[in-house]
Parts: C-alpha cells; sequence; structure tokens
C-alpha cells in the first residue's frame, strides 16, 4: 500500500473553507497530508524549516567571520601561546575574542572597544549561539528522507478532468472546460480554469464564495478518490462540508458524490436536522442504504449519547412506540404524526381548502377533503384507512392535544393501534426504503391509483 495507508480519512469543514486563502506556494505543504509516510522516516514542514533555518544562520555566522578576520590578522597569537588563534566555535571563546581584539586595537587584553568593533563581536556571536541552538534538530532532520512530491504531482495531473467533471454536472455551468493545476519553478502550486474558449481564469476571481468551497471540496475528494486507486480504503469522513454550499447546490452535490464514491463506506455529519433529513433522503434516491444517528451532549465530564434517528414523518412516532410510553403520549405523537400527513396530502391530493388568514391550516380544516380524496383511491386499503383514520383524529383532540381525564385511562393497546393506521397511511404514500413519494395516477370516473416508482418493494 506504500505511503498511500497513511492518508488522513477525514475532509473537514474548515479544510474547505481555507483552501482557498492558502497561498499558491504553500499549497503542496496543504496536500502533503494526504500523501505522507511515517513520521519518523520523512522529513515535515518543521523539519524543512529547522533545515533553512539552520543554513541561513550559518550565512550569517560566516559574514560576521570574514568581518572579524579583518580585524584579527593571520598569525595572532596570545603571549605565551604556541599555535596561532582561531575564532572560537562555542559562546564560551568570546572572551577570549574580545582579548583578541583589544591586543589587536590597544596593545593589551580587556580595554574598552569602540562601537563599531563591539557591535561585530555581538553579532558573531549573536549567529553563533543561532548556529549552535539550531544545530542539533538540523541534523536530526537531515537524517530523515526528504519529501517526495512526484506522486502528487502525479495524482492532481489525473483528478483534474475528474474534478472539471464534477463541477460541471453539478452546477450545470459548461463554460469550465478545464481544472488544471500547474507547478511553477518556484514550487508554487496553482489553479487554474479553463475556460471552453480557452482562456485560463483563476477560481478566485470569478467564482463566488459557495462555488469556491464547492470546488475546494471536489479537489479534496478527487485526491482521495486518486489515493484509493493506489491503495487507500474506501471509507471516507465528511465532517459538515456541505455547510457552506448554496443550497441549491447541496442536494445536486450530495447525489452526484453518491453516485461517484460507489463502493464506498460514507460518513457524513451535519449539525442541522432539516439538512439530515434532505441529505438522508438523497442518498437514499441514489439507492445507497444509510443509517442516522444522533449524538447528544450528556453533561460535561460525560460520554455522548448515541441515538438512531429515523428522519421523515414517522420519526417522532417510532420513538415514541420503540421507548413504551404511555398511551397518553403515543396518542398524541401519532395525533401529530397524522396532521403532518393531512398537510402534505392536502397537497399532494389537490384538495380544496378554504383559504384563512396567512394560510394557517388545523387538522379539522385539513382532514374532510384528504378522507374524501382518499375515498376515491383505487386501492381498497387506502379508502379503508380513510375510515378508521378518524379515530386517530379523535384521540389526537382528546388524549394528545387537550387534557381530558378520563383520557389518562386510554389503553396501551388502542393507543399502539391508531399509531399502526397512521403509519400503513404514511407507508402507502412514501416508500418505507428510500421514503419516495409516490406517484398519483388519474384513474377516470374521479377515481385514481397510486404506485411507487423507485422500485423498491
Amino acid at each position: 500500500m506504500s505511503a498511500y495507508e497513511y492518508a488522513p480519512i477525514v475532509i473537514r469543514r474548515s479544510a474547505v473553507e481555507v483552501f482557498w486563502q492558502i497561498p499558491p506556494v504553500q499549497r503542496q505543504e496543504f496536500f502533503w497530508d494526504y500523501l505522507k509516510a511515517p513520521a519518523e522516516g520523512v522529513r515535515t514542514a518543521a523539519d524543512e524549516q529547522s533545515i533553512e533555518e539552520h543554513a541561513r544562520a550559518n550565512v550569517r555566522l560566516m559574514e560576521a567571520d570574514v568581518a572579524v578576520r579583518k580585524l584579527i590578522p593571520v598569525g595572532f597569537r596570545f603571549a605565551r601561546a604556541t599555535t596561532d588563534y582561531s575564532l572560537p566555535t562555542h559562546a564560551a571563546g568570546m572572551k577570549s575574542l574580545r582579548n583578541a581584539a583589544s591586543i589587536v586595537l590597544h596593545g593589551a587584553p580587556g580595554r574598552a572597544l569602540d562601537p563599531a568593533t563591539s557591535a561585530l563581536l555581538d553579532r558573531y556571536e549573536q549567529a553563533l549561539r543561532q548556529v549552535l541552538d539550531l544545530t542539533p534538530l538540523a541534523n536530526a532532520a537531515r537524517r530523515r528522507s526528504p519529501r517526495d512530491f512526484s506522486a502528487l504531482q502525479e495524482i492532481l495531473e489525473d483528478v483534474g478532468a475528474r474534478v472539471s467533471e464534477d463541477y460541471r454536472s453539478i452546477t450545470q455551468q459548461p463554460w469550465v472546460a478545464e481544472v488544471q493545476f500547474v507547478l511553477e519553478e518556484t514550487g508554487a502550486l496553482e489553479i487554474r480554469l479553463i475556460r471552453d474558449t480557452g482562456k485560463e481564469l483563476l477560481p478566485e476571481e470569478v467564482l463566488s464564495e459557495a462555488h469556491l468551497d464547492l470546488l475546494a471540496l471536489l479537489i479534496l475528494l478527487e485526491v482521495h478518490v486518486a489515493c484509493a486507486e493506489r491503495g487507500q480504503s474506501k471509507f471516507i469522513v465528511l465532517d459538515d462540508v456541505f455547510q457552506s454550499i448554496d443550497a441549491p447546490l447541496r442536494s445536486r452535490a450530495l447525489q452526484h458524490l453518491a453516485n461517484r464514491l460507489v463502493g464506498w463506506q460514507m460518513v457524513m455529519t451535519v449539525h442541522d436536522r432539516l439538512w439530515m433529513e434532505i441529505a438522508q433522503r438523497c442518498l437514499n434516491e441514489t439507492g445507497k442504504p444509510t443509517q442516522a444517528l444522533e449524538i447528544r451532549s450528556s453533561g460535561f465530564g460525560s460520554t455522548p449519547t448515541v441515538i438512531g434517528v429515523n428522519p421523515g414523518h414517522l420519526r417522532d412516532l417510532h420513538q415514541v412506540v420503540q421507548s413504551a410510553a404511555s398511551a397518553v403520549v403515543v396518542a398524541g405523537t401519532a395525533g401529530r404524526t397524522f396532521e403532518a400527513l393531512c398537510h402534505h396530502l392536502s397537497i399532494w391530493c389537490k384538495v380544496s381548502v378554504r383559504r384563512k388568514a396567512e394560510d394557517k391550516y388545523t387538522i379539522g380544516d385539513l382532514w374532510p377533503g384528504v378522507q374524501a380524496a382518499l375515498r376515491a383511491c383505487t386501492d381498497s386499503e387506502v379508502a379503508s384507512l380513510a375510515e378508521e383514520l378518524g379515530h386517530s383524529q379523535f384521540l389526537r383532540n382528546i388524549a394528545g392535544a387537550h387534557f381530558t381525564a378520563w383520557a389518562d385511562g386510554l389503553s396501551d393497546a388502542e393507543a399502539l393501534d391508531s399509531a399502526h393506521r397512521v403509519e400503513l397511511l404514511h407507508n402507502k404514500f412514501w416508500c418505507e426504503t428510500c421514503r419516495r413519494p409516490a406517484k398519483r395516477t388519474d384513474s377516470g370516473n374521479r377515481t385514481w391509483s397510486i404506485s411507487k416508482t423507485c422500485g423498491h418493494v
């Protein structure tokens, strides 16, 4: 698997948002994480910086060394010394250097030096100390292998066409002919858009913030795909990456990515319940099995609580039934779910409703028209449910929505039966697997039929 097993599995929202703020000269550093080898064997960015700083410190020391040698003549010796004086290689030798300068300038050690000479010797000492401080880190860094960006360059050459196709498919903007990655001689990595006319553009200059975030996400995603083709596991985590993308693009982007990542296991985190429901619906429409989980805080210092989530009309109803809630709670939740179904079915069945201020309608306004429409369905079970569900409205009103003393004696069986009928009605009009709505077809004689076109049983 070579180094690709060390590629990260997470694309975070922060990586998407800062992508275009990274200067081109630092972009290779950003991508290095996708191809990094074990840290103990390959230089890190900090290692490269240590080597560069050590080299600059050595240059400053050499420049100071040349200036000091002009002050201390070749062949200079202290009294009673048997060898020529050498410039110090440790900070402890600076005292002898100052004495040597004093002897050269004033004929005796320990004399005050003029400001220019003192500044020169201070500069030499500072450069010497910097070299000594940086040498251990620089030597350790040099023992590691230098980073090889050739694999990254090869991958970026491969993903350009894929990113272009992804972007055109999602945004429906055919003028983007190509996304091109250009490695300059300086090491800078430029990303350019090639128009259908052949003109080169910088994305930062022509795309909106939402489209820039989308393009960044597609680039990172395709790098992951390229890594998988070279041995990386097909597993990826998308951590709230769609939040900064415009709502009209989110669904198309998610559906496209789901189709792109065939055979992958994908974990996606969101912080918005509505978007969670939309996302699961998008994934279900592509035929991908999904499971939704909700992570709730349990307080400071406590382990978070993970619960299953069933997006859609039946989410709350399933939760109260599975938790063995009281009959009153089940009846109330079933009634609320029933009211939500009435709202959607009144539109789906094109029910006529007398207009009210601000279009605020209650179940009493909607159910009579919905019930009449359901009676005209050719599916006998739907017509039968239309009659039976009047009782669910009754339970909702007397047991779930308002206080009634005798309603506290409602039996569990009666409440669960009401919840079951509401669920049956829901499943007639929405697929249990992908939650796509059924299709209505007029059958003549003021009747109509329903059919599910998603292919699920």
